[in-house]
């Protein structure tokens, strides 16, 4: 639904104020599962994403035509808004609910026929709602006398939690009797690093870490012995069900800011045409700048931090009369930076690597083209 008035304002020479109202939806689809793994993590059909958007905002022509002034504000409520990640050796889809909201702003100014200027400028804010979800950087979300498991078998991780006080403190790997180091039984499966619970082992160099298996039909010799699975956990009520399923203990992201959303964003053109007979000659410089934003909706501090950062391009186009043909020499990333625009954290069996997507090197080029 869309609402347009054009008042008959004395500081502008033409304007536009509208509103509209809309809704859309992207498909949702199923998480191709390894087995049952994926339906531990995720469900196995994720849902469309729907959304109800709402933009207000005017067009305005001021100063006899030289200068386009465009100003909006928008809101955008998320059903199912999908979520990528990898995790369980696949890559899988989660379903949360989320809200942006924005302002933006479009500018053009050409004080004469030749010159020309541009800016463009947006605030961005965004929030997911209320989602309860397992950060694989963080399975334990540090809950206390939790214990992490690498599994052997496939370098997986699980989380294994104690359910009495003689447990507590200690791994289903510990069968020491020592009197200073009281602990349950021991459980087939499950071993202790080399050095003990506390220390570093020695081959594989992972601190903290005790090694068994992540496999949920083992759950009935770990409770015999005083320890259980983490428990499988709804992401959208937060409600615990009644399998062990040892994927980790999941947090809110309540209040997180969605991945890949910048706060703010920049950007600044100028051209300039020069004429020579029948010929143009356009030179032109564009600047873009964006703020920080996050690699994931979980928002570990530093490690989903992506700093802000700044790129320029800049071209000189010939134009042929009567726009026949063009000639275009150009360069994007002038200053050869390597901007990080995104990022994603890869599976646990694969050491949970961090791989960046970065922008692409300087680029100079030529281009040509013709009409007829």
């Amino acid at each position: 639904m869309t609402l347009n008035w054009t008042p008959k304002l004395s500081w502008t020479d033409q304007t536009l104020v509208y509103a509209t109202l809309s809704r859309g939806e992207l498909a949702g689809g199923v998480n191709k599962a390894q087995g049952t793994t994926g339906a531990l993590v995720v469900p196995v059909a994720y849902q469309p994403a729907t959304v109800d958007a709402l933009e207000v905002g005017a067009k305005n022509t001021l100063f006899d035509g030289t200068l386009q002034a465009n100003l909006d504000a928008w809101y955008y409520n998320y059903e199912n808004y999908q979520v990528g990640i990898i995790s369980n050796r696949q890559a899988l889809t989660l379903n949360i609910p989320a809200h942006l909201y924005g302002l933006e702003g479009e500018f053009v100014w050409q004080p004469d026929d030749d010159l020309q200027f541009t800016l463009t400028t947006s605030l961005t804010r965004s929030q997911a709602g209320t989602a309860y979800l397992v950060d694989q950087r963080n399975p334990t979300a540090n809950t206390p006398n939790s214990i992490l498991v690498k599994d052997i078998t496939n370098g997986s991780l699980c989380v294994v939690t104690p359910t009495s006080a003689a447990t507590a403190g200690h791994t289903p790997g510990d069968s020491s009797t020592a009197p200073a180091n009281t602990i349950g039984a021991h459980v087939n499966n499950f071993y202790l690093p080399n050095g003990g619970n506390a220390a570093i082992d020695a081959p594989f160099g992972v601190p903290l870490v005790n090694y068994g298996v992540c496999n949920p039909a083992l759950e009935p010799a770990l409770e015999a012995a005083g320890y259980q699975y983490s428990l499988a956990t709804s992401s959208v009520t937060g409600v615990a069900t009644t399998v062990h399923d040892g994927t980790g203990i999941p947090v809110n992201v309540h209040g997180n800011k969605l991945p890949q959303v910048p706060n703010a964003q920049i950007g600044l053109g100028a051209q300039y045409t020069l004429h020579f007979s029948d010929y143009t000659l356009v030179p032109r410089v564009d600047y873009y700048w964006q703020s920080s934003m996050e690699a994931r909706v979980n928002n570990d501090p530093g490690s989903d931090y992506i700093g802000s950062w700044d790129t320029m391009n800049a071209q000189i186009q010939l134009n042929a009369p009567d726009d026949k043909w063009y000639a275009r020499v150009f360069a994007t990333n002038i200053f050869d930076k390597h901007n990080p625009t995104g990022e994603y954290l890869t599976d646990p069996t694969s050491a949970l690597f961090t791989n960046v997507f970065s922008e692409d090197p300087r680029v100079v080029g030529i281009s040509v083209g013709a009409s007829w």
